[in-house]
């Protein structure tokens, strides 16, 4: 049986003037965090003992004093973040471990960057340390896992079929040439980074014979 068009329009009229009209929420407002005015230059090594205890053997500072139960007495300090560097958190500000070992050891912050010299990141004992600019930190990284030559500055060049050595340095990208031998590329990119790198040329050599091992 079909509904008559003015009886429907009515109908509809009166339907929509009982609805409530729908209300939105409001979205709540994420709690601001609150900012540490604290500057690193606050803190000083006899607060930074008075927390904590450090192994130079180790390069791991202990907590001397728990912490809101949530830290326990004489446990480990530090949470790694997502570049792996392990962070200490000290009256309200985030410290980098490493960049802690240099200031109680040398007794001052450093002026530039903090290099781990074996390229080991949880590696934070004085002696692994050095002072550095950010060049020079960029070109003591460890070579990738996924690197089919064992050794920072060899590549595989498809086209050529030959091992491709080539290096960046002052902005620029030198190149040494290909060779056959992925030996002879290895040893060509070694000496090139000895030489443009000097102390921070990396330990490729390690890298690359327990790689040829597993070949």
């Amino acid at each position: 049986m079909e509904i008559p068009t003015s009886i429907a329009l009515v109908s509809s009229v009166q339907v929509a003037k009982f609805r409530k009209p729908l209300r939105r929420k409001k979205a709540m407002a994420k709690p601001a965090r609150r900012r540490c005015n604290r500057k690193r230059e606050d803190l000083t090594v006899k607060r930074i003992f008075e927390l904590l205890s450090f192994d130079k053997s180790t390069g791991v500072f202990r907590w001397k004093v728990p912490t809101q139960g949530r830290i326990a007495l004489n446990s480990v300090a530090g949470a790694f973040d997502s570049n792996g560097y392990s962070m200490i958190m000290i009256d309200g500000r985030r410290y980098k471990t490493h960049v802690l070992v240099f200031y109680i050891t040398h007794n001052r912050w450093p002026a530039g960057q903090i290099d781990h010299v074996n390229g080991i990141r949880t590696d934070n004992r004085p002696e692994n340390l050095r002072e550095c600019l950010p060049i020079e930190n960029s070109r003591n990284i460890r070579i990738r896992k996924n690197s089919k030559s064992g050794c920072r500055g060899v590549t595989w060049h498809k086209r050529q079929k030959k091992w491709n050595v080539r290096l960046g340095f002052h902005g620029k990208s030198k190149h040494f040439g290909c060779f056959d031998d992925l030996e002879l590329a290895v040893l060509v990119a070694e000496e090139a980074r000895d030489k443009y790198y000097g102390d921070f040329s990396g330990n490729e050599r390690s890298t690359y014979a327990n790689l040829s091992k597993e070949m």
